[in-house]
């Protein structure tokens, strides 16, 4: 086989044909940062800030249910609850009740 390459090859760099060129790395070692402690403790309050209206913002727009649905879904649950309760419980009775006429205990 002569030539180049075969069809199906793959290209060494995955970024191969893409143009892609890095980034500087923000902090190069043996040089001075590129931001200051002053700017990243501001944008630090800035991002705090942001994140808080965004939270109070967003609440705002949750649909709160109505003091019957509260109701209602904490009594479902409630129900739920003690009806898995109960139904493990029998379970675990029957089950013991079985092993035990099967294995009785020796002593």
């Amino acid at each position: 086989m002569e030539g180049g390459g075969a069809i199906g090859s793959a290209a060494v760099s995955k970024i191969a044909g893409c143009r892609f060129e890095s980034c500087p790395p923000c902090q190069v070692f043996g040089r001075a940062p590129l931001v200051n402690e002053q700017q990243k403790k501001t944008a630090t309050s800035i991002a705090g800030q942001d994140f808080v209206r965004g939270v109070i913002a967003e609440l705002r727009r949750v649909t709160w249910p109505t003091r019957e649905e509260w109701v209602s879904a904490t009594i479902l649950t409630i129900a739920l609850v003690v009806g898995i309760g109960l139904f493990t419980y029998l379970l675990d009775q029957a089950f013991g009740f079985i092993l035990s006429w099967i294995h009785p205990a020796v002593g």
